[in-house]
């Protein structure tokens, strides 16, 4: 049964289609857009602040680049938006922002209302999970990989993508740095839509499912993803793959959350990584988040209670700790660990908790 915690909000207009709201702009962009909205099939309504937006339950948020200094939760999805001869305007705040996806109207108006429609008829679209720790070392990058494993082995199309660029490369964990395929570094200056069957094909496999990973440090400059080559990579991934998972690390990138649909949060049973927790979901709002204990359980605490000071409602799965992780990623075979019983089981119950996850498994 779907866990309730990974419903997302979203206003609706009567007939199930979440509201588009547009913060902003002149006169000429209320039209255009409006006109967007009306061929993707989607209301729009218009105010002048986020504030406003977000009392309205969004589920696209259309910023225009006066309004992009105004704090938007991390699970909002956001677009800035623009008019023909602002595209310098925009994108710089869409830097400031770290907001991924920008549209110039009338230019692209043709992938706004592509984009609208996939993302209020999500039928065929793959869910985006986000795994990150409460605290550094909590075990997010390497439950990413047990779960990319697990779902790959339980018969879902799913690919693990590395979303710290600073980790020196997710990929070191399970041997894949020298298996052939593409990396985040030949993605970075990706310009509008990527087909998802290149990219499906282009991405390297380790155990149950491909991967795109960042890489190990290399002398010369790293080329980053832009915030388009982003956009482009994780809007064709979901396309193509049931389940797409990024590992987020402990930092969280924001502009990475602005893609997920929702998170696990990995919380080590420790005060301070409960408190760290705590912060972590007033963060991540409105973003469905589903935490797990990471053990080994310290003295005073179990799954219960720790479930209680965090609000989730129910136990709480335990990750327990395995005997040798540490070695194994320095080894490269830390999918080895998580095909044991106890990991194996956790994994297990976080996909069950995916919706829609039930009717692909097996098929």
């Amino acid at each position: 049964m779907a866990d309730e915690r990974f419903w997302t909000p979203g206003a609706e207009d009567g007939t199930g289609r979440g509201v588009v709201v547009l913060v902003g702009g002149s006169q000429e962009l209320h039209d255009e857009t409006a006109r967007v909205c009306a061929a993707a099939g989607v209301p729009m309504t218009t105010t002048d602040s986020v504030q406003l937006a977000l009392k309205h339950q969004p589920s696209v948020l259309l910023v225009t680049p006066g309004s992009a200094h105004e704090r938007v939760p991390a699970g909002t999805s956001v677009i800035l938006i623009g008019a023909a001869g602002e595209e310098d305007l925009v994108w710089s705040a869409a830097a400031r922002s770290h907001a991924g996806r920008v549209a110039i109207l009338p230019q692209g108006a043709g992938w706004l209302a592509e984009y609208l429609g996939r993302l209020q008829n999500p039928a065929g679209l793959g869910s985006i999970v986000g795994i990150m720790g409460s605290v550094g070392g909590a075990g997010a990058s390497t439950l990413s990989c047990w779960l990319a494993d697990c779902a790959g082995a339980d018969g879902l199309a799913a690919v693990l993508v590395d979303g710290d660029p600073s980790g020196g490369g997710l990929d070191l964990a399970f041997g894949g740095e020298r298996t052939p395929g593409v990396r985040w570094a030949d993605l970075a200056e990706v310009q509008g839509s990527l087909n998802p069957a290149q990219l499906g094909s282009a991405l390297p496999s380790a155990g149950h499912f491909p991967f795109l990973s960042h890489g190990p440090p290399h002398p010369e400059p790293a080329r980053t993803p832009s915030p388009s080559s982003t956009v482009a990579v994780l809007d064709a991934a979901r396309q193509i793959f049931n389940v797409v998972f990024i590992d987020l690390g402990a930092a969280g990138y924001d502009s990475l959350l602005g893609f997920c649909d929702r998170v696990v949060l990995v919380v080590p049973a420790r005060l301070r990584a409960v408190s760290a927790a705590l912060a972590a979901q007033s963060r991540l709002e409105p973003l469905p988040v589903h935490p797990v204990v990471g053990g080994p359980l310290a003295y005073g605490f179990d799954t219960q209670s720790i479930a209680d000071a965090l609000g989730a409602g129910g136990d709480l799965d335990l990750l327990p700790r395995m005997r040798g992780v540490g070695a194994a990623e320095a080894a490269g075979r830390v999918l080895e660990i998580g095909r044991r019983r106890r990991p194996r089981a956790v994994c297990r119950s976080l996909l069950d908790a995916i919706p829609g996850i039930d009717g692909i498994r097996g098929q």
